[in-house]
C-alpha cells in the first residue's frame, strides 16, 4: 500500500466489521400498500462487495427477499452505489425499519421476474404480466400479456412524431437492472426517418406487481439539432380487443402534474402517466393535458403537456413523461403518485460518500447536537426546526435560475431529506430533477459535449437554463438523486451536466493552467468545477479522473491566484480608480480612505505606494471561495485513492488548495466587527496586506447596498468544518461555529432573528430567492457535532536535510516525527519552491514581513509544488530519506509536513535549501 492509499484511509471508512444497514419505508400520504417494491440507492465502501448476491434483508428476525443491482462502481469492480429493492407491504402511514446484510441470503421472491430471448426477440415475465420487443427492430412491445392474456400487441409505431415513426434499430439496448425482483430495459431509438425528436424509454418490471412502469423521454439533444416543434407525439400500443374508455381524471391547477385513464374490456386497465419538463407556455393556473383514447386498434397516448398544442423542444430538451400500465387494480392512483422510497440513515450516507459537500455531513440530531455544544439556549426548540410536508404532486414550469434560486434546488431538497428523513423534501427534489434533466441542463445526446459538439448559445445570466460562462450553473444535486432513486435518465442528465461544465470551464474549454479565471472571478469556474469533481468522485474513471485533474491544475496554478488563497476579481485590477472612487462615494470603507490620504497613496492604473512600490488592486468574491473549497474537497475525495502519481499530485493539490481557503477564511474573510462575510472583498488598499472590510459601524448598522446580508456568511461554515478535518486546527471549528450562528441567525437582515446565546433557526431550503441553507452547513454541523479525539499533530520536524547528488537529484533525510496526540503518523507531505518558503501569512503585517519592492519574496506553503513518492513513515526517531528529480542549475527550498491517522497535520518543518547539480 502506498503513502497516498495510507492517506486515503483517513477520510475513507473501509471497515472490516459486517454490514447492517437500516432501511427506513415511510408510506407518507395514506395510500396502503398491498404489495410493492421498494427501492433504494445506497453507496458502499470500495474494494469491499463485488458480489451483488452477498446480502440478505430483515424485518425483525423474519428474512425478506432482497436484490442489490449495481448503479456504479468502483475501478476494482466493487459496488459503489448500488440499488436495494425489496417487496413490502405498507399500512397508510406507516413507518417499518428493516436491516440489510452483508452475508446471502436464501429468501426468495413471489412471482420473481424472469428475462427469456428467442432469437431477437425478448421476453420480461413476472407471471402475473408480461412484455416482449424486438432488439434488432424495435417497435415498442410486441406483445403484453396480463393473466396469461394478450392484451396488447406491436402498434404501427409505439412512438409517433410529426406524424413519423415505426420500427427501427434501437441505437441502445441493455437491461440496467436485471434481476428477480427488479428489471429495467433501456432503449434508444431514432423515430421513423428523422433525425430529432428521438427517443429514450426505461421499461420496468417488479416481482409481484400487475403493472409495467415506463419513463419516457422525447429528445432533442442530438449534435447540430436547433430548437423544433414536434406535432402530435404520441405513446401506442396495439389492441388485441375491444377496450373501452372509463373514468378519467385529472387534478384541478395550479397542480397539474399527473393523470389517469381507466379502461376495461381485454383487461381491467388503468393507465397513470405524468409530465415533465416545461410547458413552454401559461402562467401558474396553467392546466396541462393528460389525454388517452382508443382509435383505429390502438390505444393512443398523448405526450403533449398542452391540448392541441405542439410540443416545443428547444436545443437541447427533452420532454419527459412517465407511464404506469396497472392491471387488476394493483395499485391506486394515490400509490403510483408517491412510490415508496427506502432510507438508510444520514450517518450512513455521510460515512460512505460525500454526497458533493463532503464526507462526514450532519443530520438533523447532530445539528441539535452543534446548538447544545455551543451552549445556546432553545437548541432544541422544535419550532425552530425545519418542516417539508409531503407534496408529490408537484410539477415545475420554470426557473429563473439567477433572479429566482441562485441555488441548486435538487442539492438541498435532498439534504434535507437525508438529515431529516422527512419525505416532503424528496418530493420536492424529485420534482426539480424532472425540470432540470428536461429543460435546464443541455442534453447530449449520445455525444460527448465539446469534445464532438457544442450548443449553438448559452443563455447569458441563466433565465431558465444553465449560462454562459456557467456564472450560474447549478445542479449537481441530480447526481444525489439519481443515486438515491436509480433513475437511468437522471444519472445520464448529471454526466450531462458534468460535459456541459467541462466544456465551459475545463479540459475542452480554453481555460488552461497557468491563464486567468475569469474577467469576474472564480464564481463562473467553481460551479463548473463542482459539476466536473462530482462526476469525477461518482464515476471513478481516467477520463473523469482527467478531468478534475484538468480542474485542480487550473485552479493551483492560475495567474490570478493570490498566495493568500483567493481568486482576483479581474475587473477591479483594470478600474482601480473608478472602485476605489465608488465605494469612497458609497461610505463604506472610511477607516480605508482616511489611511489612504495619511499614507500617500494614489491609484494610477495601481495602488501606489511611496514606500511599498506598485501593485494591483485585488478584490475577490467570497462565496466562490467557499465554493471552490467544496469542490476541492470532492475532487480530494475522489482522487484520495488513485495509484496513479498524476492523480496522487492533483489529490494533494486539492487538498492544499481546500486548506487554504480554511486559512483565507480564518484569518481574512470574517470580519469581527460586522460580524459578516461581504459579497465582494478589497485587499491589498491602501497598504500591501490590509482588507479594508466594512468597519464603519457595529454590525447592528445595516451598511449600504453590500451590507451584513447573511447569504455570504453563511457559505463558510463548510470549508472552515473542512480545514478542520483536514488539519485539526481547531481555530477552524471555532470559527465554523461562529459563522454558523451568523449565517443562520440573520435571514438576511439586521439585527439577527433570536438574540446572541439562542440558537438560530435550523438550517432549510425554500423556492424563493437564495433560499438554501442546507447544502452550505451540511458538512459543518456533521464535522462540529462529531469533533476529532485527537486534534494533536504530529511533532514539527527540525532537521530536515537536502544533499545535491548530480543529474538533477537530491537526497532528503530527516527523523522520524512523534505524535503528541498518541496516534500513529502515516504520511508525509514534501513541497519545494524556487524563493525561500514560509507557512500561511496571517494578517497584513505578516504578508508585509515578505514584501520587497512591490512584490511578494517568499512562495507560501500552499504555493509551493508537491511530489510523490514520500516513504511511509517508520516509528518515531528513525532516519527517513527520498530522493527528488529536480531542475538543474537553481537553488530549491525543500519544507515537509506529516499527518497522524486522525489527519492532523504538523507545523512545518525547516526549510531546507540546495543547490541543485
Amino acid at each position: 500500500m502506498t503513502v497516498r492509499n495510507v492517506a486515503a484511509l483517513l477520510l475513507m471508512s473501509i471497515t472490516a466489521s459486517a454490514l447492517e444497514v437500516p432501511l427506513t419505508v415511510e408510506e407518507p400520504i395514506g395510500a396502503e400498500r398491498k404489495r410493492e417494491v421498494v427501492s433504494g440507492g445506497i453507496p458502499l465502501p470500495e474494494g469491499k462487495y463485488k458480489d451483488a448476491a452477498a446480502f440478505s434483508l430483515f424485518d425483525g428476525a423474519t428474512e425478506v427477499p432482497v436484490q442489490i443491482s449495481p448503479i456504479v462502481k468502483f475501478p476494482d469492480g466493487s459496488l459503489h452505489w448500488a440499488l436495494v429493492s425489496f417487496p413490502v407491504e405498507a399500512a397508510a402511514k406507516s413507518k417499518k425499519t428493516y436491516t440489510l446484510k452483508d452475508a446471502p441470503g436464501k429468501a426468495a421472491p413471489k412471482n420473481p421476474v424472469v428475462v427469456k430471448e428467442d432469437g431477437d426477440v425478448v421476453e420480461v415475465s413476472n407471471g402475473l404480466v408480461s412484455f416482449s420487443v424486438n432488439k434488432a427492430s424495435f417497435n415498442g412491445f410486441e406483445s403484453i400479456k396480463a393473466g396469461g392474456k394478450e392484451v396488447f400487441k406491436s402498434p404501427k409505431a409505439i412512438i409517433l412524431a410529426n406524424g413519423k415513426g415505426g420500427p427501427a434499430k434501437p441505437t441502445h439496448f441493455d437491461f440496467v437492472y436485471k434481476g428477480p425482483i427488479l428489471t429495467t430495459l433501456y432503449v434508444k431509438c431514432p423515430i421513423g426517418d428523422q433525425k430529432t425528436p428521438t427517443s429514450a424509454m426505461s421499461i420496468t418490471l417488479r416481482a409481484g406487481e400487475s403493472a409495467i412502469f415506463i419513463d419516457h423521454n422525447l429528445r432533442n439533444g442530438g449534435i447540430g439539432v436547433k430548437g423544433t416543434d414536434v406535432t402530435s407525439p404520441a405513446f401506442c400500443l396495439g389492441t388485441t380487443g375491444e377496450l373501452k374508455a372509463g373514468a378519467s381524471v385529472k387534478p384541478p391547477s395550479p397542480r397539474p402534474s399527473f393523470g389517469w385513464h381507466e379502461f376495461s374490456g381485454t383487461a381491467d386497465l388503468l393507465l397513470f402517466f405524468r409530465h415533465g419538463g416545461p410547458a413552454h407556455q401559461g402562467g401558474k393556473d396553467l392546466a396541462l393535458a393528460y389525454n388517452a383514447s382508443v382509435k383505429d386498434g390502438e390505444l393512443v397516448v398523448d405526450l403533449s403537456m398542452v391540448k392541441d398544442k405542439p410540443t416545443k423542444l428547444e436545443e437541447g430538451e427533452h420532454k419527459i413523461t412517465e407511464i404506469a400500465l396497472v392491471f387488476s387494480k394493483a395499485f391506486s392512483p394515490e400509490a403510483l403518485l408517491a412510490p415508496l422510497h427506502a432510507l438508510a440513515p444520514c450517518s450512513y450516507y455521510a460515512e460512505h460518500d460525500g454526497m458533493g459537500v463532503g464526507r462526514g455531513f450532519g443530520s438533523l440530531a447532530d445539528e441539535t447536537e452543534t446548538y447544545k455544544a455551543a451552549s445556546w439556549k432553545k437548541y432544541d426548540d422544535p419550532k425552530k426546526m425545519p418542516r417539508m410536508n409531503p407534496a408529490p404532486d408537484l410539477w415545475f414550469n420554470w426557473l429563473d435560475v439567477h433572479a429566482t434560486s441562485e441555488g441548486d434546488q435538487i442539492q438541498g431538497m435532498i439534504f434535507g431529506y437525508l438529515r431529516t428523513g422527512q419525505r416532503g423534501y424528496l418530493d420536492q427534489a424529485t420534482a426539480w430533477q424532472r425540470y432540470y434533466r428536461a429543460y435546464y441542463m443541455y442534453r447530449t445526446d449520445d455525444f460527448i459535449y465539446g469534445k464532438e459538439g457544442r450548443r449553438g448559445g448559452l443563455e447569458k445570466f441563466g433565465g431558465g437554463r444553465t449560462c454562459n460562462g456557467g456564472c450560474h450553473t447549478y445542479g449537481v444535486g441530480i447526481f444525489n438523486y439519481a443515486l438515491l432513486s436509480g433513475n437511468v435518465d437522471a444519472l445520464e442528465a448529471a454526466f450531462d451536466l458534468a460535459e456541459q461544465c467541462n466544456a465551459t470551464a475545463g479540459s475542452y474549454s480554453n481555460t488552461k493552467p497557468g491563464a486567468g479565471l475569469g474577467y469576474w472571478g472564480s464564481r463562473g469556474f467553481v460551479r463548473n468545477y463542482l459539476a466536473v469533481a462530482r462526476a469525477a468522485d461518482v464515476a471513478r474513471n481516467k477520463d473523469w479522473n482527467d478531468r478534475v485533474i484538468h480542474f485542480i491544475n487550473c485552479a493551483a496554478k492560475a495567474a490570478d491566484r493570490d498566495q493568500r488563497g483567493f481568486i482576483n476579481h479581474g475587473y477591479v485590477s483594470q478600474n482601480a480608480k473608478q472602485s476605489i472612487a465608488d465605494q469612497t462615494k458609497q461610505g463604506t470603507m472610511p477607516e480605508a480612505v482616511e489611511m489612504a490620504e495619511k499614507e500617500g497613496v494614489t491609484i494610477e492604473g495601481a495602488v501606489k505606494h511611496p514606500k511599498w512600490g506598485s501593485w494591483p488592486l485585488k478584490e475577490f468574491g467570497s462565496w466562490p471561495e467557499a465554493m471552490e473549497s467544496e469542490g476541492h474537497v470532492i475532487a480530494y475525495e475522489a482522487l484520495a485513492s488513485a495509484t496513479d502519481p498524476v492523480a496522487q499530485l492533483a489529490a494533494d493539490d486539492a487538498m492544499d488548495l481546500a486548506i487554504v481557503k480554511s486559512e483565507l477564511g480564518l484569518y481574512y474573510v470574517f470580519d469581527p466587527v460586522q460580524k459578516a462575510v461581504y459579497y465582494y472583498m478589497y485587499i491589498d488598499y491602501p497598504i500591501p496586506g490590509h482588507s479594508p472590510l466594512w468597519k464603519g459601524g457595529k454590525w447592528k448598522e445595516r451598511i449600504p447596498k453590500w451590507g451584513s446580508d447573511s447569504w455570504y456568511t453563511k457559505w463558510w461554515p463548510n470549508p472552515m468544518a473542512a480545514g478542520y478535518r483536514l488539519t485539526g486546527d481547531k481555530r477552524m471549528l471555532e470559527r465554523c461555529v461562529e459563522t454558523l450562528w451568523w449565517g443562520l441567525s440573520r435571514n438576511y437582515i439586521n439585527p439577527p432573528e433570536v438574540p446572541e446565546g439562542e440558537a438560530p433557526n435550523y438550517a432549510r431550503i425554500g423556492t424563493s430567492t437564495k433560499d438554501d441553507w442546507m447544502t452550505p452547513t451540511a458538512l459543518a454541523f456533521g464535522i462540529c457535532a462529531h469533533p476529532k479525539k485527537d486534534e494533536a499533530p504530529p511533532a514539527a520536524v527540525t532537521d530536515l536535510k537536502a544533499s545535491a547528488t548530480g543529474d538533477g537529484k537530491v537526497e532528503l533525510t530527516w527523523p522520524a516525527p512523534a505524535d503528541a496526540g498518541g496516534g500513529k503518523t502515516v504520511k508525509y507531505q514534501v513541497k519545494y519552491a524556487e524563493m525561500p518558503m514560509d507557512d500561511y501569512p496571517v494578517d497584513g503585517e505578516h504578508w508585509r514581513k515578505n514584501w520587497n519592492e512591490s512584490k511578494v519574496t517568499v512562495t507560501y506553503w500552499n504555493f509551493a509544488k508537491n511530489v510523490v513518492g514520500e516513504p511511509a513513515p517508520q516509528a518515531a526517531g528513525k532516519s527517513e530519506k527520498m530522493t527528488l528529480d529536480l531542475p538543474a542549475g537553481k537553488k530549491i527550498y525543500v519544507s515537509i509536513r506529516s499527518f497522524d491517522d486522525s489527519h492532523n497535520r504538523s507545523k512545518m518543518s525547516n526549510v531546507a535549501e540546495v543547490d541543485v547539480k
